[in-house]
């Protein structure tokens, strides 16, 4: 642990990087600390100007030598290739990522930058909530339904990733769903990591705020996540109109303007 951060093993080495500090294992190849430290920067720059405004908690981002080391660091089973965001504070953040020693895939530019500028959104949100979250919790403190949290951060993502396309097809995923489904199961659906329907309510949950960002700049969504979801409950069901009655009902309020996309 460091400053108070957890899930960062004993004897990591931090380096400065220009929006936190990187903490690496000693044995990491030099030429993948960099690569990761450049990928962070992008990421970061690509949140700021998605959200609107940057973070002012001390961000650390964690990147595990080998998936061993994440497991025990995390205390739970993960995959090689998976990334978290497990603790957010009133002072500070972290994102843990794993080394292309862990998995290939973690070399992937694009990739990578879709993953962490992810993460780092899962960091601003609990910061705009003036909220908390600690891996584990049942985001008993986080203040935001998992659907919009989720759908929020991977819109973020898929825009530091040239993922374009991706979001299209999400929206279309979204105006084609026929199974009634309620926006708190959704959330539900999320919470539970082996479920699944996991990959499928993923999209349909980015779809969904494509589809507001259609009428209001993805920035003011993830700073009014309050107002937005007295107008999308978890009880209600999620669909297009649902959308567009939300939109209709939100038109004229003053943190909302009309997107300009």
């Amino acid at each position: 642990m460091s400053d108070c951060v957890p899930y960062i093993p004993a004897g990591y080495r931090c380096s400065p990087t220009q929006i936190g500090r990187l903490w690496t294992n000693p044995e990491e190849p030099c030429g993948h600390r960099g690569r990761l430290e450049r990928w962070i920067d992008e990421a970061y720059e690509v949140v700021t100007s998605s959200l609107g405004s940057p973070m002012t908690r001390s961000i650390h981002v964690c990147c595990y030598h080998d998936n061993e080391q994440a497991r025990r660091s995390l205390d739970r089973q993960i995959s090689s290739s998976m990334a978290l965001a497990p603790f957010s504070s009133s002072t500070a953040g972290l994102v843990v990522v794993q080394s292309e020693s862990a998995n290939p895939a973690n070399g992937d530019a694009r990739r990578m930058r879709r993953i962490v500028a992810h993460e780092l959104a899962h960091l601003w949100i609990p910061e705009a909530m003036s909220s908390q979250k600690t891996l584990g919790d049942g985001n008993r403190d986080l203040r935001v339904s998992s659907w919009l949290n989720e759908g929020i951060a991977e819109s973020v993502g898929l825009a530091a990733s040239e993922g374009a396309a991706k979001a299209v097809a999400c929206r279309e995923r979204f105006h084609g769903l026929r199974e009634p489904i309620r926006f708190g199961e959704l959330s539900e659906i999320l919470d539970g990591l082996d479920s699944d329907r996991r990959s499928w309510v993923f999209d349909v949950v980015v779809g969904c705020v494509q589809q507001l960002t259609r009428s209001f700049d993805l920035g003011r969504i993830a700073g009014s996540i309050g107002t937005v979801e007295q107008f999308l409950r978890p009880d209600a069901i999620c669909s297009v109109d649902a959308i567009h009655r939300a939109c209709r009902a939100l038109a004229g309020h003053p943190l909302l303007p009309k997107s300009s996309a």
